[in-house]
């Protein structure tokens, strides 16, 4: 999970954030550590209740084979649909409403 302030140029006290699942596939499974560094092509595809992490899982080593297999693949849950958890509708955002427990 990524986690960030909901508000990066607000000059209040506010610490609250938010959480994005990621998933990476990396150009070297098998040595994790000189994958980092590398350059990563990060993959969009995802939307109406399917995750954009699964689409690294799906789509990444055909995208390696076309680009580059030197990348890092990364994707990310841009909807909420998946990993991510305690979501809230834009009405109980703007209200400032919490978020449904699980």
């Amino acid at each position: 999970m990524l986690k960030f302030p909901l508000d990066y140029l607000s000059d209040s006290k506010d610490t609250r954030t938010a959480s994005i699942a990621l998933q990476i596939l990396l150009a070297w499974p098998q040595k994790p550590r000189k994958c980092k560094g590398l350059p990563a092509i990060l993959l969009g595809l995802g939307g109406l209740g399917v995750p954009g992490t699964s689409s690294v899982n799906r789509w990444g080593n055909y995208v390696t084979d076309i680009v580059d297999p030197d990348y890092n693949v990364l994707g990310f849950d841009q909807r909420g649909t998946g990993p991510a958890r305690r979501r809230r509708s834009a009405s109980q955002v703007l209200l400032g409403l919490r978020a449904d427990k699980d």
